[in-house]
């Protein structure tokens, strides 16, 4: 987990200090203000989030799932999705490269699930945010709507980690990012890659 520190460097933090921040925020305006709040990661005043954390894409996937899966609205800056790096203005306002050889197809790969899980979720685009477990490198935290929940898990470590997904609905659940079935009951522990995420949305949606 990493904040943006008044230089521009992306300073690490760990789970549960990310959990307090983040849910600080979503306290801090009235809940309509939070639900359209526009989040972005990097901008055109700004070196780009990937060069920011010195190329490492595992660090920009981490922070997109959290993005696209988080309480307000996600702005993607262009380039982001295919890779672009770009360090402080003007270096960050770099032309499009509209060569496809040029693009990493993973991130693109990855921002399109995303995305499509977002708009196909209610949760995702309208639940609560409610942080379930945050300690060392991982979180756990909950979208709950009326309609059905969705979770979402963060490895921000090196190696796989078994997260607890509580207070769950039961129910069968499909992770946006591989595709995956996974039965949830009250209480499951599921295993998180290093560097890597579950997104989990009802089945059928």
């Amino acid at each position: 987990m990493n904040e943006r520190s008044g230089t521009g460097r992306v300073e690490p933090m760990d789970a549960a200090a990310f959990a307090a921040r983040m849910t600080e925020v979503t306290q801090m305006y009235h809940p309509d203000v939070v639900r359209v709040q526009l989040n972005l990661l990097d901008s055109h005043d700004t070196a780009r989030f990937l060069t920011a954390v010195g190329g490492d894409a595992s660090a920009f996937g981490l922070a997109t799932v959290f993005q696209m899966t988080y309480v307000g609205a996600p702005c993607i800056y262009y380039g982001d999705e295919i890779g672009l790096p770009g360090g402080p203005d003007p270096d960050c306002r770099r032309a499009f490269p509209w060569d496809e050889r040029e693009w990493n197809m993973d991130t693109l790969t990855l921002i399109r699930r995303l995305t499509a899980a977002r708009h196909a979720t209610p949760a995702l685009g309208h639940g609560t945010f409610e942080v379930t477990h945050a300690q060392g490198e991982g979180l756990v935290y909950a979208r709950r709507h009326e309609r059905g929940d969705a979770y979402v898990g963060l490895n921000a470590g090196l190696k796989t980690m078994h997260l607890p997904f509580t207070g769950v609905r039961p129910g069968a659940y499909r992770d946006v990012l591989t595709g995956r079935e996974v039965h949830l009951t009250g209480d499951t522990p599921l295993g998180v890659p290093g560097r890597g995420a579950l997104v989990l949305v009802p089945e059928g949606m």
